[in-house]
This record gives C-alpha cells, sequence and structure tokens, in this order.
C-alpha cells in the first residue's frame, strides 16, 4: 500500500539523518523498517506500538530536521487511522514540548497536527485531552510573533471549534447543520450579508420544537459538556475575562466574538434542544452582547471598536432571527436598543450598521411575521416592528430633504468618496454598497440617467487611481467590492455604454490587475492561489463582453487580456533537438506588441480558459481576426512545459487550444458562420499558426521522457490523459470535420502525427527497452490516428474527409513498410534474445490494423501499384484493401519471423492478399 511506501522512505530518512548523533533513533528507524514490511493495512499499523514509537522518539530530541520528519509520520498514521485512541495523550504531550520550540516549520507542522487529530478517529474525548489539544492552539496564538504561525494557530482553532460542536451534534442526536457559504467571511463585509441564508435553516427546527416532535432536555454527553465548557470559556473572554477551562489568559475578544457568532449562527438545534447551552445562551451570551452594545463601552481602544461593534451587531442580529421565539425578553431588549441607537448622535459607521441590521430584518417576510407575532400582537410586549419601520421612515425622510436631484447626487458622491477615503473598512464598503444600490435599482427598473452612470464610473476609477496612497486589507476589500459592482453595473445597463465609456470600464479592470500582480508573487508563494483582487477579475470577466452596438471592441478587450499571458521569445526545440523560432503575427504592428509585460503564471493559468470561452462567444467576424494571436498566446504558454514540465500552464493552455479549435470546428462543420467572408490569406495565416502548435508540441514535447520532480502517478496519468486529447481533437475531429484547410497544412498535420508514430521503430534496438510505457502508448496513440485517417467511413464522407485520406495512406504505407523492415531487421540481430515488449506490441498492432483497414477506391487509386493492377482491381471492386498489395513484398519476408503472433497474423494478411487477387486454392480432385 502506499502508506507503507511512503513510511518506510521517511524511516530511512530518518535512519540517514540521525546516524551520527542519534544512534538510538538509527537503531530504531531500522527495526521499524522491519516490522514495517510485515504490515500491509492500516490496522496493522496500529496494532504495531514500534512504528509510532519510533517517530515520537524522533520528535524527542527536539532536533529541527528529526521533528520535521517525526511530525509529518504522525501525520500519515493519523489520517489514515492507523494510530490507537490510546496513544493520544502521549502525542499531545509530544505535540505541547514542539510548541514550545522556536522555529516557525516546526510550529506549523504541530498546528498541521493538532488539526488532523480533530480530523480523525482520535479527536478528544476526554476533558484532559481536549483541553490539552486546544490550548496548544492558544500557546501558539498567544505568544507568536511569526504572521504565518499566527494565521495558522487562529485558523487551527477555529476548524477545531467547528469540529467540536461537530461532535456534538452528531453525540446528541441533533439535526446535523446545513453549512452554506454562511459559515465564512461574507464577501462585502456587510452585517447582514450572510445572516438571512441561516434562518431557512431554523425554520423546519423550530417548527418540530413547537410540534413536540423534539423536545428540550437537561441532560448532557461527555461530549456535549465539552463542547458546553468551551463555549462559556469563549463567551467569559469576549467578555474580557480569562478562560479558565482552556488555562488561557489572554485570549483575543474580537477573536472570542467571531466564534461565538459562528457557533450561534451554524449549530441552532444545540441552543433550541439543549436546555443547558440554552442557559448559557440566555444568561451569559445575551448579558455579554447587551453590555457590548453600550455607547460608552471602549473596552479594547478605538481602533478596533468598529470591527468589534460589528461582531457584536451581527450576533444579536442572529439572536434575533433564529432565538427570538425563546429568548422573547432578551430580543425586545436588543431591539428596543437596536431603534434607541438610531436616535442617538453616535459615530456614523455605527448608526449604518444598526440601520442595515433593521433594514435586514423589515426586507425578510419570515423574520418580520415571527417578530410580529411575538411582540407587536401581544398586549404586553413592545411594538417592536413599528418601532422599527418609524425608525426607518424617519431616516428616509430626513434624506430625502434636499434641495435639487444634482445637488442630492453629488452631496451623496462627495459623502461616498470620502467615507472610502478616510472611512474604516466597514464604512468604505457600506460607501460602496450604498452608491451601487442606488444606481443599479435605477438600471432595473430603465430609468437611469447616463450622467449618473457616469459619474460612478468616475467615483470607481478614481478609487483605483489613489489607490497607492492606502494599503492593506481595507484597499483590498474596497477594490474587491468595485470590481463586482462594475460587473453587476456593466450587465444591467449594458445597453447604455458608448465606446468611450467601455474602454474606461477596462482602464479600471486593467488598473486593478496591474496593482494586484505587482504585489502578487509573495502572496501566490505564501497561499499558494491567486489573489483575492483577481480572483474578482476573473469573477466578472465572462459578463464583461461587449454589447452588439460595440462588437468592434471584442478586439481590444481580448487583446487587453492577452497581455497578462507568458511570452516566450526564445527558440523551441523541435524533435531532432534543432530549434524552431517562433512566427511573428503578420497583422500585429509594433504598437500592438507591449514592450513590458506583467504576469502571473497563476493568473494566467485562471485567465485562459475564461479568454478562450471569450473568443467563442465573440462574432465570427471579430474571432476570425483575433484567432491567430489567440493561438500564438496559447503555444507560448504551451512551450513553458520545456522548463516546468510538472507546472499547470501548459496544461490549461494546451486544453484551451483544443477546446478552442474542437468547438470552433464544430460550429463550422454544423453551418454556422457560413455568412462570413473572410480572405483566403487569413485563413491560411490562421491555419498556418494552428499547424505551427500542432508540430511544435506534440512531436517535441509530448509522449516523451521529460524531466519532472517526480510526479506522483495521478498527475502523470493527467497528463497522459490530455496528450490523448490532443490527438483525439487533431484526428477524430480536426482531420475528419468539414475544414477549409489548404492541402498543404492537411499534409503537415499528417506528417505530424506520423512523426509522432515513428518514436518506437526508428530507436535503436538497445534504447527501446528504455523508453517509458507512456511514452509507446503514444506513438500507438499516434499510428491509429493514421490508420484512422486513411480508412473508408460511410457516414461521414465529403471532399475534405476524402482529401486527408488520400494524404494518409501514403504516409500510412510508409510507415508500415518501415516497421516491418525494421522488425525483421531486430529480429535478425538480436538473434535468440527477446524481441522488446514495445517493438513487438507495435508490429502486432500495425498487422492487426492492416487486416481491418479498408479504404475508398479514390483513396486507393494514389497507391504506388502498377496501372494494370489498379484497373484489374477497380473492375472487380476488389480495391478496398488494395494496400496490402503495397506491403506484399514485405509480408512475404516477415512470414519467417520466428514470433508466433507475429507469423500467424502475417498468413492472415497473405490470405487477404490472394483474396484480392482472386485466386483461389486448387485442390487435387479437381
Amino acid at each position: 500500500m502506499a502508506l507503507v511506501a511512503a513510511l518506510e522512505a521517511d524511516l530511512r530518512a530518518l535512519s540517514a539523518e540521525a546516524r551520527r548523533r542519534y544512534p538510538a533513533v538509527k537503531d530504531g528507524a531500522e527495526h521499524a523498517i522491519l516490522k514495517l514490511r510485515s504490515s500491509s493495512s492500516a490496522s496493522d499499523l496500529s496494532s504495531n506500538d514500534d512504528i509510532l514509537r519510533i517517530f515520537l522518539m524522533a520528535c524527542g530530541v527536539r532536533n529541527t530536521k528529526l521533528s520535521v520528519i517525526g511530525l509529518s509520520c504522525l501525520q500519515k498514521l493519523i489520517s489514515h487511522d492507523a494510530v490507537e485512541p490510546s496513544s493520544l495523550k502521549e502525542i499531545l504531550a509530544t505535540l505541547k514540548d514542539h510548541s514550545e520550540m522556536a522555529e516557525e516549520i516546526i510550529q506549523l507542522k504541530t498546528l498541521q497536527t493538532i488539526l488532523i487529530i480533530f480530523q480523525s478517529r482520535l479527536h478528544p474525548e476526554t476533558e484532559d485531552n481536549m483541553v490539552l489539544a486546544l490550548s496548544i492552539c492558544l500557546r501558539l496564538l498567544d505568544n507568536n510573533r511569526l504572521p504565518s504561525v499566527y494565521n495558522t494557530a487562529a485558523a487551527t482553532f477555529r476548524q477545531a471549534v467547528a469540529l467540536v460542536f461537530d461532535q456534538v451534534v452528531s453525540a446528541e442526536f441533533l439535526p446535523m447543520p446545513k453549512f452554506s457559504s454562511s459559515s465564512q467571511t461574507a464577501r462585502t463585509g456587510s452585517v447582514t450579508g450572510d445572516l438571512s441564508q441561516n434562518i431557512n435553516n431554523s425554520g423546519p427546527l423550530e417548527k418540530d420544537v413547537i410540534s413536540g416532535r423534539l423536545t428540550m432536555r437537561d441532560t448532557l454527553s461527555e461530549t456535549g459538556k465539552l463542547g458546553l465548557r468551551l463555549l462559556e470559556d469563549l463567551t467569559a473572554s469576549a467578555a474580557g475575562g480569562s478562560a479558565a477551562w482552556l488555562h488561557a489568559t489572554s485570549l483575543p475578544r474580537t477573536f472570542s466574538l467571531e466564534l461565538i457568532e459562528f457557533v450561534l449562527s451554524n449549530y441552532i438545534s444545540v441552543f433550541k434542544i439543549l436546555l443547558p447551552y440554552e442557559q448559557v445562551l440566555r444568561h451569559q451570551i445575551c448579558s455579554l452582547l447587551m453590555t457590548s452594545l453600550r455607547t460608552s463601552s471602549e473596552l479594547e481602544g478605538e481602533m478596533v471598536e468598529p470591527y468589534i461593534r460589528r461582531l457584536v451587531l451581527r450576533s444579536v442580529a442572529h439572536i434575533i432571527r433564529l432565538y427570538s421565539s425563546s429568548l422573547i425578553t432578551e430580543c425586545e431588549v436588543f431591539l428596543s436598543m437596536l431603534v434607541k441607537a438610531t436616535f442617538l448622535d453616535l459615530p456614523l459607521w455605527h448608526r449604518i450598521l444598526v440601520l442595515e441590521i433593521l433594514r435586514g430584518f423589515c426586507v425578510e417576510a419570515r423574520t418580520l411575521q415571527i417578530l410580529f407575532q411575538n411582540f407587536d400582537m401581544h398586549p404586553k410586549n413592545t411594538n417592536v416592528v413599528e418601532s422599527m419601520v418609524k425608525a426607518l421612515a424617519r431616516v428616509v425622510s430626513s434624506i430625502q430633504f434636499q434641495e435639487t436631484s444634482e445637488e442630492r447626487w453629488e452631496s451623496l458622491l462627495a459623502f461616498v468618496k470620502n467615507s472610502i477615503f478616510n472611512g474604516s473598512k466597514e464604512v468604505s464598503l457600506a460607501a460602496i454598497n450604498c452608491l451601487q444600490t442606488a444606481v443599479v435599482s435605477h438600471c432595473v427598473k430603465g430609468n437611469l440617467q447616463l450622467r449618473y452612470l457616469n459619474s460612478v464610473m468616475d467615483v470607481y476609477e478614481l478609487v483605483f487611481q489613489k489607490s497607492s496612497s492606502y494599503t492593506g486589507d481595507t484597499a483590498t476589500k474596497v477594490k474587491q467590492e468595485i470590481l463586482h459592482g462594475l460587473g453587476e453595473l456593466y450587465v444591467q445597463s449594458l445597453k447604455m455604454f458608448d465606446d468611450k465609456m467601455y474602454m474606461q470600464l477596462l482602464g479600471i479592470v486593467d488598473l486593478a490587475i496591474k496593482q494586484a500582480i505587482i504585489g502578487s508573487e509573495n502572496f501566490e508563494t505564501e497561499f499558494g492561489h491567486v489573489p483575492p483582487v483577481l480572483r474578482h477579475v476573473l469573477e466578472i470577466l465572462p459578463s464583461l463582453g461587449p454589447p452588439d452596438h460595440l462588437s468592434s471592441l471584442w478586439l481590444i478587450l481580448l487583446r487587453e487580456f492577452l497581455d497578462y499571458l507568458p511570452r516566450v521569445d526564445s527558440a523551441l526545440p523541435n524533435e531532432e533537438g534543432s530549434e524552431v523560432s517562433e512566427h511573428k503575427a503578420d497583422v500585429l504592428s509594433d504598437k500592438t506588441i507591449p514592450t513590458t509585460r506583467i504576469t502571473s503564471n497563476m493568473f494566467a493559468e485562471k485567465l485562459i480558459p475564461a479568454l478562450v470561452e471569450l473568443l467563442l462567444q465573440a462574432p465570427a467576424v471579430e474571432k476570425y481576426i483575433l484567432f491567430p494571436e489567440i493561438i500564438q498566446n496559447l503555444r507560448r504558454c504551451m512551450m513553458t512545459r520545456r522548463d516546468n514540465p510538472d507546472g499547470s500552464l501548459w496544461k490549461v493552455a494546451a486544453e484551451g487550444f483544443n477546446r478552442l479549435l474542437v468547438e470552433d470546428v464544430k460550429i463550422c462543420s454544423a453551418g454556422g458562420d457560413t455568412d462570413l467572408k473572410v480572405n483566403k490569406t487569413a485563413r491560411m495565416r490562421i491555419w498556418k499558426e494552428i499547424g505551427d502548435v500542432y508540430e511544435i508540441f506534440l512531436v517535441g514535447y509530448c509522449g516523451r521522457a521529460l524531466s519532472s520532480n517526480s510526479l506522483p502517478a495521478a498527475a502523470l496519468k493527467a497528463n497522459e490523459t490530455l496528450e490523448m486529447a490532443l490527438l483525439d481533437g487533431l484526428g477524430d475531429v480536426i482531420l475528419k470535420s468539414t475544414v477549409d484547410a489548404p492541402r498543404e497544412v492537411l499534409e503537415r498535420l499528417v506528417l505530424t502525427l506520423d512523426r509522432c508514430a515513428s518514436r518506437t521503430c526508428s530507436l535503436p534496438i538497445e534504447t527501446v527497452e528504455l523508453m517509458p510505457a507512456h511514452c509507446s502508448r503514444f506513438s500507438l496513440t499516434c499510428l491509429q490516428k493514421l490508420f484512422s485517417l486513411s480508412s473508408f467511413e460511410t457516414e461521414n464522407w465529403h471532399s475534405t474527409r476524402a482529401e486527408v485520406s488520400r494524404i494518409s495512406i501514403t504516409t500510412l504505407m510508409e510507415r508500415c513498410e518501415f516497421i516491418l523492415s525494421r522488425f525483421l531487421i531486430d529480429e535478425n540481430n538480436l538473434g535468440k534474445r527477446p524481441i522488446p515488449t514495445a517493438r513487438l506490441e507495435e508490429i502486432i498492432f500495425t498487422l492487426q490494423e492492416l487486416d481491418r483497414l479498408t479504404i475508398h477506391p479514390e483513396t486507393a487509386s494514389v497507391l504506388q501499384l502498377r496501372p494494370s493492377l489498379k484497373n484489374i482491381l477497380q473492375e472487380d471492386n476488389r480495391d478496398s484493401r488494395a494496400h496490402l498489395l503495397v506491403l506484399f513484398p514485405s509480408l512475404c519476408e516477415i512470414v519467417l519471423s520466428r514470433e508466433m503472433p507475429v507469423r500467424e497474423l502475417v498468413q492472415v494478411l497473405l490470405r487477404a492478399v490472394a483474396t484480392e487477387l482472386g485466386l483461389k486454392k486448387v485442390s487435387l480432385s479437381s
């Protein structure tokens, strides 16, 4: 099994590393290797204590290299359930020791192991183990100055909390929570951005509680008690106290509030069915939130106050939405405090957050119904719905009292710009949302004036132009929100855009990309994915296609984004090792070739599929103008396989190239773009570029034993699948469809397949034995495509197909002649030594395909046969297997092969030749 092989490799590395300074570890590792070989499953490993013991011993010496190996192996064992739960306490003690080491990699490995423990069957079930595991995360969170360790510790603790409450739900047999995007941070940072989704999950649960199908209970399982203690500690630390159970004295207040909000919004059944949890919510969490809502509380200073208030308000909103039926008094107090806040002279950001909460209640029909039933319909309760509506109406009436519409609009724009540049993250995002909502709502109604649209575009452009003056998380969030808004605004007001406005839109997106790419190197290296701003560009890109009245701008849009693909200007090797220079675009002027290119491979990988999709959507005229440029850029990306065979860019480019051609050929074959008048020279250039890509990439980079950093088997298989997909696209779609490719391009494409098919038979007999299996499979597939192109298919036969068949049969006969003669030479040279498997498979495959092959009379007419023989075959309609007559001399020689399968296949072919010639076996009796 793969686990045993990986562990054996790690043990050998451990033995080599410990050879000099730690002989006990070395001996233990070698002993464990012997034990490992007798294990065939994870259960065998878990019952063998020696395996786990050596890795714990390696960690125990507190040497960085040994600890890294030891922790990595512990992770593998735990994730494969190859460790008994009884060993958890010892493992946690080891991790606790490592959390005190100063090396960054050790701390990160420790956190990774903790998370794997929570995700495995070793999930802590006793109080001591649970406290120890969580306290390790908190220790690294509290005492660390390294950003990577701090962020990882915070993320690990968050996930651990979620997993603990998952276990509570399971142990108490509660309805499972339905996680959605609400479990993650809202994209906009809006207070109500993700709250409305959770109420849908609480509806069926509340009906079950009211109907009696689910009743509250006050008894808890041991797992339930652990979750309760954890919740109590989080509540205490959020109130500014210490987490006594977790032994943490200074857990960040904002961090605790985030976790409380997460639990409240995602584990509704826990608080609605388990009475001890409901009591903590009622007496501790609600008390904490009421205290935090007071305007005089400045517990952590002015800088973090908006963020704390936002978390408090989100939690309050969750409680009102999800738990108002059981917490009548508490929710009445919360709602009164929120309504009262609209009267007070509070900071603008605070008022906006409160108003957003109240607006959210009013636009959700079910929430409004519950609040009205629980409060306004009861004489003893406050009319909270009436108070909310009045408060919102008062705000609206004060805003509407302005002078003229122009002055009101200018006032709003000035306020939005000031909020974006000078406000906190929450204020900036709220300002953008305010502007966006006002404009989009009128777009939908169709009554938005052009000047308002222009002014919004100007504001967004100004933000990006001045974004260098402020950086950090706020700037990133603001850019993301503007990009999302731009995409939405463009879709809603598509018909209003003229060429100037569209160019302004592209200019804003271009600014966003350039600014993001300049600072993306470290981000990509550290986090391994595209930065958030670039992700938002990719999200809106599919919707940025120009409208019908601006179809000429398709050229500008696609060329703008082509600029962000890597350029490879060096010469490219062909199969003989010489170099093939890249062909320059004939129609590109010097002005269209940028002097500098800012590129990001990770961004390019995501960009290529979007560009291919856009090109396929483009109008026919613009599409075929851009076709050669797109092909050139995809070719450059595909050529990166030479320097980085393990990378993803060449794969994405190859997939895009294949899809682009296959889809386009299908459209043309189905009669699409038939009214297009494209001059012959332009079409020749397109096909020439296509021929270049296939020749350079298939011959130079596919089916070869390229250097690689030991890719896993799955990745190698995926690479081979991609290569086969390219061959299928060329051999089964392009060359078999009705295409307008000139004959010289068709000949070049067929020759490309032949050069790839020659890999096995061209190698010396000593070298072919060293050829990897995938190289042989690639060569045989190319040979099979030649047979397929030469064959006659009654269902899909047309002029292009006939032309390709005539080209292919000549090439195929030469290739088969070479394969047969080469096999005979190698067999004679080897004597009694066996023929290499690859060579034997090739000759057998060739003979089998020759037997199956039938050709069209037009195809048979180009074969190198004597005219008299051709006439005889045509008169008797026996020319469908005339290709066998071309190879008859070679077949007569190879019939003496010592390989039994080869002899039998050749005999079959010789009988077929006799049949073609009209010869019959003469019996003596006749």
